[in-house]
C-alpha cells in the first residue's frame, strides 16, 4: 500500500527481500507507470520508529514517477531484469 509520504518524496517502501532483487541493478533503472516511463533508484534509511533499541534500515524505490500515486493506493510491481524496468500497475479498490 502507499504511504502517506509517498505522494510527497516518491519514495515507495519495499521490504528488504524485495530490495535484494535490484542488486543486480546497481545505479538506476527505468519505472513504467500508467504508460509513462521515469527513471527510478534503490535507496535506504537507517531508523529508530520502533525505539532506539530496535535500531533498522527501511528500503524505497525512489521515482519522481511515485509522486502521481495516492496515499493508501495498491499497487503490483513486477521487476524485469532484461529491459531494466520496474513495472508497476495500480490495482483497482
Amino acid at each position: 500500500m502507499v504511504s502517506r509520504k509517498t505522494p510527497l518524496d516518491g519514495r515507495l517502501e519495499i521490504t528488504k527481500h524485495a530490495a535484494q532483487r535490484f542488486d543486480d541493478l546497481a545505479g538506476t533503472f527505468d519505472v513504467e507507470l500508467g504508460g509513462e516511463h521515469a527513471r527510478a533508484t534503490i535507496g535506504t534509511m537507517d531508523c529508530t520508529c520502533r525505539g532506539v533499541d530496535n535500531p533498522h534500515v527501511h528500503y524505497f524505490i525512489q521515482s519522481q514517477a511515485f509522486k502521481q500515486l495516492a496515499a493508501g493506493d495498491e499497487v503490483d510491481i513486477d521487476l524485469d531484469t532484461a529491459t531494466r524496468t520496474l513495472h508497476v500497475e495500480r490495482r483497482p479498490v
